[in-house]
């Protein structure tokens, strides 16, 4: 196989003819991101279903044998809101590197102050935990970037731990070879992948 590109990034890897190694591929690729800040899918967007609202998050887990991926947030943000409304979101990953987007289909499951929350808690940095301090609702208007914010205990109080069941990926390959693209979805309690036109 001819490679492009380097390191990681070479687009040989999606070079695959087998639906099997290609979703193997792409689990893979989604699990190193949690690992890498520098990667390009570390930081998806994830659009919530409820308010069609879409905003940038950070890929903190990745369990490919149960198709979950996970999302820390703030437990009063409007996301959470949104997300007891309607659990379905959206995540959309892109590569310029590798010129592959994934659209993924999933529903989302809050944990907020339960054994959930408080297991990944514990792997929170103490440098990250200051985001979960705020007294104010984020969102809140105050008069200046600093004004008003209130620390305080009871961080975990405000940590929402999100775990996302994937039922969809659409993956796309922009290809120097020509446009490549498959599906993988829930039909009938069966996950199947299909290759479908670019």
């Amino acid at each position: 196989m001819k490679r492009v590109g380097r390191g990681c990034g070479v687009n040989s890897r999606w070079e695959k003819d087998g639906l099997a190694d290609l979703e193997r591929e792409i689990w893979k690729g989604l699990g190193a991101a949690v690992r890498r800040p520098k990667d390009p899918w570390r930081t998806p967007v994830l659009t919530t279903r409820a308010d069609g609202d879409a905003r940038v998050v950070v890929l903190r887990a990745v369990e490919s044998g149960v198709r979950e991926l996970e999302f820390h947030t703030d437990a009063r943000s409007p996301k959470v809101m949104a997300l007891e409304r309607d659990a379905g979101v959206t995540w959309v990953f892109y590569a310029a590197r590798w010129q592959v987007q994934l659209r993924i289909r999933a529903w989302a499951r809050v944990h907020v102050g339960d054994a959930e929350a408080a297991a990944a808690w514990e792997r929170v940095p103490e440098s990250s935990r200051i985001n979960y301090s705020a007294g104010p609702v984020p969102g809140t208007i105050r008069s200046g970037p600093g004004a008003a914010q209130d620390f305080r205990e009871g961080m975990l109080a405000h940590f929402a731990r999100v775990r996302t069941r994937v039922e969809r990926i659409d993956w796309l390959w922009l290809g120097p070879g020509g446009h490549r693209r498959a599906t993988w979805e829930m039909d009938d309690g069966e996950w199947i992948g299909t290759w479908r036109v670019p």
